[in-house]
């Protein structure tokens, strides 16, 4: 017979504090980008437990950096063009939540060519 905490031991996400850190760009903080941080930040612990790794929104990128949006940009890098934050290195992800997502897009499928 199996022995029950090998079994329960092997089904367990790796260890969040061995792998590299996931370094998130948000590109648009309206309703929906500034909701993602929000819920990022909330169930930060959660989601390294479930992912294996810690996850940190560590960019963003909207129209007017001065706009209050409900949490704070220490310790994000700014991007004014979110081209630029699509193609820096110390991103991992890219989320695009622009609202004229259609000419963003054309922009960032035109800029990697």
């Amino acid at each position: 017979m199996a022995d029950a905490s090998k079994s329960s031991e092997a089904s367990k996400p790796g260890d969040a504090s061995r792998a590299p850190l996931l370094r998130l760009g948000i590109a648009g903080l309206g309703t929906v980008g500034a909701g993602l941080i929000g819920l990022i930040e909330q169930q930060s612990a959660r989601l390294s437990l479930t992912l294996g790794r810690h996850i940190r929104v560590t960019a963003v990128s909207a129209q007017s950096r001065a706009k209050n949006r409900g949490f704070s940009l220490e310790g994000k890098k700014w991007f004014d063009d979110p081209v630029k934050m699509a193609v820096d290195p110390e991103v991992d992800v890219f989320i695009e939540l622009i609202r004229s997502r259609w000419r963003s897009t054309q922009r960032l499928t035109s800029s990697s060519s």
